[in-house]
């Protein structure tokens, strides 16, 4: 087949214009912040001392799911139940280090919190039901100023390495955070995310029409709004909303009566570890809370 001057010259510029999306890509990821900032809305700092004071005696009943992402060796870990206090932890109690009041921004912490372990969860291995014993559990919020989210952080020491095939929840300071939005924040941040997937529905659309299309002046053409719709999506990357909820995965946080806002908590959390203040973060699994009783005022 033999191709006309203007035909190269189409596809020429195509491959130059797809060049420069990817490069505007790379840059935009690192020079940009995150989708809700670029939003121009100005998010407000909740007052976590309130927000803390209002959570004193909620029960929270959680389900990890231990193991890495992708294999199908798993350890479901249930009943694990912990009760939250708004004291501070007292000096002479026993406390795992937080991430945030411990961490490199303390100022951005409410502090380290009581926290009460109910129950702690058990598994089933080939060598029967099994315990994993916790101790020294403390909890905080963290909220960084003008981020849509915080999280709400529950840390403890496991007693021992546990396993289940090759699922391995290890010995040492373990941290479970799910993430605590503004009414506000998560309705940003769910326009947010609804614009990413329409881009990348349109950059799917653009590639089918694209390999479908037996026409190369419209074959170009089509593959130029694949590279446009690219590099939208690169802009808002679907990885960036993973943490924001559907309407059934968030449940209210109880309300200060001294606060305007509503802050919802999302049920779906991760289990992870550090060494702080600035260790790399390590993902063990999931949690899910099962049960609350933050509606119960």
């Amino acid at each position: 087949m033999k191709y006309t001057n203007l035909t190269v010259a189409l596809i020429s510029f195509v491959v130059v214009a797809d060049n420069m999306a990817s490069t505007t890509a790379f840059f935009s990821s690192v020079l940009t912040s995150s989708p809700a900032r670029r939003s121009g809305k100005q998010q407000i700092l909740p007052d976590l001392g309130n927000i803390v004071e209002a959570q004193h005696e909620a029960v929270l009943q959680i389900a990890l799911d231990i193991g890495k992402s992708g294999e199908s060796s798993r350890m479901g870990i249930k009943g694990l139940t912990l009760e939250l206090h708004s004291e501070a932890v007292p000096s002479d109690q026993p406390s795992v280090k937080l991430p945030g009041i411990n961490g490199p921004h303390p100022e951005l912490s409410s502090g380290s919190r009581r926290l009460e372990i109910q129950e702690e969860g058990g598994f089933v291995s080939l060598g029967g039901a099994q315990k994993v014993g916790m101790k020294d559990p403390c909890w905080e919020m963290v909220w960084r100023d003008g981020a849509p989210a915080g999280s709400l952080v529950c840390g403890f020491d496991i007693s021992d390495d546990y396993h289940r095939n090759d699922a391995t929840l290890p010995k040492g300071k373990t941290y479970i955070s799910f993430p605590v939005w503004t009414t506000e924040g998560l309705a940003d941040a769910r326009e947010q995310k609804a614009k990413s997937m329409g881009y990348n529905q349109a950059k799917r659309d653009a590639l089918d029409e694209f390999q479908q299309e037996p026409n190369l002046l419209l074959k170009a053409l089509k593959y130029r709004e694949a590279c446009v719709a690219a590099e939208k999506c690169s802009l808002y990357p679907m990885r960036n909303f993973a943490i924001v909820p559907d309407a059934e995965e968030i449940v209210p946080f109880r309300k200060h009566q001294e606060s305007a806002d509503d802050i919802w908590l999302t049920t779906r959390g991760v289990v992870w570890a550090t060494e702080l203040p600035r260790g790399q973060k390590v993902v063990l699994g999931s949690a899910n809370i099962i049960q609350s009783t933050f509606s119960e005022q």
